[in-house]
């Protein structure tokens, strides 16, 4: 039996975190307990502990979320932990991992794992924040057995010679999903010419182009409907909306749990969209600008078959149009005959819908990360 810990933020919206989770708990030789704290100090949503048995304690002080969460893991799982010890600990970010480096005296920890999710080479606008931030992730790269990312610029920028890290400890992976789960589905019927977003409204997200598009399609008589699957700043998207009149077309829903919403909410639409910001803000660059592979939004679109409208956020990610699993928007402008060609070309929808799930199945977790672990495993008898 392996014994993982894994530490991570997290929102209600499923990324690397959320997902490695599931699948090391679907294998049942696997010990997994999970430590979930809020992406933001200021929403709603509880500091966890998760064991291996999914009990679950948690806990909500919205003015010290953040400093007392170092004291609430280290006493839960000093007093649940019938032994301190885990074969490996997987931290999503820096911070979670100076914690817990600090806390190593108490807890063994076999093989230690950062995972870097969303590297920017600017996060914060705040040039003290910014530099904390830079530096913890250099000390979790450095002291890490086993260096995971999302994205290869994080090792470009910090060691591109390695000098710090060898290569055989560097794992550039893929977002993933549950290729198993997906076979699993019988047939959903479809909401005819229907467009779906899902995912956080956050500032690397700009939907006015894309709903002045809309509008642009209502007025030539193209029918649609478009619905948004999400939490955060939803006064933006209401207010456009409002401004171009879109109530009937353009609705914004609960969000919802990721297996649901993969399960039985996204196979029943269409098209996806990921109106990223086209501008690059210098004084805070966006995670998913630094992206060289698809992000976690694609490959939930594509492993259900739907073709996806991006704007390109990144020039490594001109690859999409080439092996025609959607569109690439590189004007603003563009929005409008990229929407009016797959709601109205039913059998360039069809191909690029066959396309997509075919394209998927390289982002299939069992081939993502089975690989990995039987490496670092071997390594490590």
């Amino acid at each position: 039996m392996k014994k993982f810990l894994l530490v991570s933020h997290y929102t209600l919206s499923a990324g690397p975190g959320q997902k490695l989770d599931s699948y090391l708990r679907k294998n049942g030789n696997n010990h997994v307990t999970t430590i979930w704290h809020p992406l933001f100090s200021n929403s709603n949503l509880p500091s966890l502990i998760v064991d291996a048995e999914n009990n679950k304690l948690s806990f909500k002080i919205p003015f010290a979320q953040y400093p007392l969460e170092l004291f609430f893991n280290f006493w839960t799982l000093k007093s649940k932990a019938k032994k301190q010890c885990f074969d490996t600990i997987i931290c999503f970010d820096p911070l979670s991992y100076f914690y817990f480096y600090l806390l190593r005296v108490f807890f063994k920890f076999k093989i230690n794992i950062y995972f870097n999710v969303d590297f920017s080479k600017k996060r914060f606008t705040n040039r003290i924040t910014d530099f904390i931030y830079q530096q913890l992730n250099l000390f979790s790269y450095a002291n890490c057995d086993y260096f995971f990312a999302i994205t290869n610029n994080f090792v470009e920028y910090i060691d591109p010679k390695n000098h710090i890290k060898p290569k055989n400890r560097i794992f550039h992976l893929k977002h993933t999903f549950d290729f198993g789960q997906l076979k699993k589905k019988t047939y959903i019927h479809k909401i005819n010419n229907s467009l779906i977003f899902i995912g956080s409204f956050y500032y690397s997200l700009e939907f006015e182009a894309l709903v002045q598009a809309l509008a642009e399609l209502r007025e030539k008589k193209v029918n649609f409907v478009f619905h948004l699957y999400g939490y955060g700043n939803l006064q933006v998207i209401k207010n456009l909306i409002e401004k171009y009149s879109l109530e009937k077309e353009v609705k914004i829903k609960q969000a919802k749990p990721y297996l649901e919403l993969i399960s039985t909410v996204l196979p029943r639409y269409q098209i996806g969209v990921c109106p990223y910001n086209l501008t690059r803000n210098q004084s805070r660059i966006s995670f998913v600008q630094e992206a060289d592979d698809l992000t976690t939004k694609m490959v939930d679109y594509i492993s259900c078959g739907l073709p996806f409208i991006t704007t390109l956020i990144s020039p490594k990610l001109k690859f999409i149009e080439d092996e025609e699993i959607g569109f690439v928007v590189r004007l603003k402008t563009e929005w409008i005959n990229l929407l009016k060609q797959l709601l109205t070309d039913k059998n360039l929808y069809k191909k690029l819908s066959r396309n997509a799930f075919a394209f998927a199945k390289k982002y299939d977790e069992k081939k993502v990360y089975g690989p990995i672990f039987k490496q670092i495993f071997s390594e490590n008898g």
